[in-house]
């Protein structure tokens, strides 16, 4: 049915954006206490590669995953919605948790790729200056909130390492 592939596509932009809020608002205020410490930690851990955030998003995607399943279950959705519902939003986590991943190791596959390098010094200007470049895998949200910003040309985490967390 043609619908799928728009519902899928729809969710992939709407992951990242969830990904954008999730990071804004819940990783880097105080609203969920847990959340932000975990977040703070890969702030000012230069180890720190996926950090315990993904825990958090794996329990969502397990209760995301059980609820799709009853609904499927339940007959409310057919099968072909349940996989496109779920993989919609399971791939592009899965996609954004290896780029960011990637972000934090020096001699990654993807350093030879120039928009790999470019993203990733949006994302250590991130944790240099941590009210701007809230986008993991892409960073087309921080334009639309007028938070994207290339001020610093900081190309790793050892950078940015004196500027943790504020």
């Amino acid at each position: 049915m043609w619908i799928y592939p728009f519902i899928g596509i729809s969710l992939i932009y709407l992951s990242e954006i969830g990904g954008y809020f999730w990071h804004r608002i819940f990783a880097h205020q105080d609203i969920i206490p847990m959340v932000r410490e975990s977040h703070r930690i890969h702030h000012t851990d230069i180890d720190d590669k996926a950090h315990e955030d993904f825990i958090y998003v794996c329990f969502f995607l397990f209760v995301y995953f059980w609820a799709l399943l009853y609904l499927w279950y339940k007959t409310y959705i057919n099968l072909a919605l349940f996989l496109v519902l779920y993989f919609g939003v399971f791939l592009p986590f899965v996609w954004s948790w290896y780029i960011h991943s990637a972000y934090h190791i020096e001699a990654h596959w993807l350093n030879g790729y120039s928009w790999f390098r470019r993203d990733k010094r949006i994302h250590m200007q991130h944790h240099a200056d941590p009210k701007t470049n809230y986008g993991i895998a892409t960073h087309f949200t921080d334009e639309i909130m007028g938070t994207l910003d290339y001020a610093f040309p900081i190309s790793s985490l050892d950078d940015c390492i004196e500027n943790i967390y504020r």
